[in-house]
């Protein structure tokens, strides 16, 4: 095995983030959002930290959208079987000029109905102001990536 040096990514398409405030590949799968390519974006919950949650392995992210200039993702996904009344979920994602975290960003539920459930809010995970009110987002090394897709 051995590691090859690739320069850092200059955008998110073929990044994984994991809900963390440091990578460990266990945590993938286990919420993590990955960003294959501009047409293949969604949410995986494939591991075994994820099954007790009644979800599908995969949630498809829909209306995606990414800004270069701002490096922003905004998108949607539907849940089927419904999350805690939850059947609708907007996100925004803003990341890291080094596309190293995600550095804020919001979800926003909505149920059956339309009405706004209460949202909820990703922080950097490097300030050291979010201690736990926020859920916080790194993206998987390059190195590891080279070594995982080998």
């Amino acid at each position: 095995m051995y590691w090859k040096w690739t320069p850092p990514p200059s955008t998110i398409f073929g990044c994984v983030y994991v809900q963390a405030s440091f990578y460990h590949r266990i945590l993938e799968g286990a919420g993590s959002f990955h960003f294959d390519s501009e047409d293949d974006c969604y949410i995986s919950f494939h591991s075994e930290t994820a099954s007790r949650y009644p979800l599908p392995d995969r949630i498809q992210f829909c209306n995606c959208c990414y800004d270069e200039a701002s490096r922003t993702f905004t998108a949607a996904v539907h849940l089927d079987p419904p999350e805690q009344g939850a059947v609708h979920c907007k996100y925004e994602l803003v990341f890291a000029e080094d596309f190293s975290r995600i550095v804020k960003g919001t979800g926003q539920a909505s149920d059956e109905d339309g009405a706004e459930l209460p949202n909820w809010h990703i922080a950097d995970p490097f300030e050291s102001t979010n201690g736990n009110k926020s859920r916080c987002y790194v993206g998987r090394p390059r190195s590891v990536r080279n070594l995982v897709e080998k």
